[in-house]
């Protein structure tokens, strides 16, 4: 991996349970030797997070099942969004965070700095 440099900043415990919340799932929903992935870039002024993995997938129905308010709830406390991607797949499920990276203006920084790729 090579760091790009970016900066997220926001309530480390926060986002640790939003991504916890987020890969707990992708492995429970997982086969028994499936892969999960995570992988962070940045783009357009945002931090892109995706958790992917190869279980059944998950229909609209089970998302609310899934615990994701949590998620949502954290990433919209930090300007942000997740959502379940809609590109097309033969198995399992990707969600992806989408969080604003930081003006660089004097804001304040006293939560998690997490360097992203």
């Amino acid at each position: 991996m090579q760091d790009d440099g970016s900066i997220l900043v926001g309530h480390r415990d926060d986002l640790e349970r939003m991504l916890r919340n987020l890969v707990e799932n992708a492995v429970r929903y997982s086969p028994v030797g499936g892969h999960v992935s995570v992988h962070v870039t940045s783009t357009d002024g945002s931090v892109r997070i995706s958790v992917e993995d190869d279980g059944p997938g998950v229909s609209d129905e089970e998302q609310a099942r899934l615990g994701l308010a949590i998620a949502r709830e954290t990433a919209s406390a930090h300007r942000g969004d997740v959502h379940r991607s809609t590109k097309p797949r033969e198995r399992g499920a990707e969600f992806v965070v989408l969080l604003p990276l930081p003006q660089v203006d004097g804001d304040e920084r006293d939560g998690a700095v997490v360097h992203g790729h």
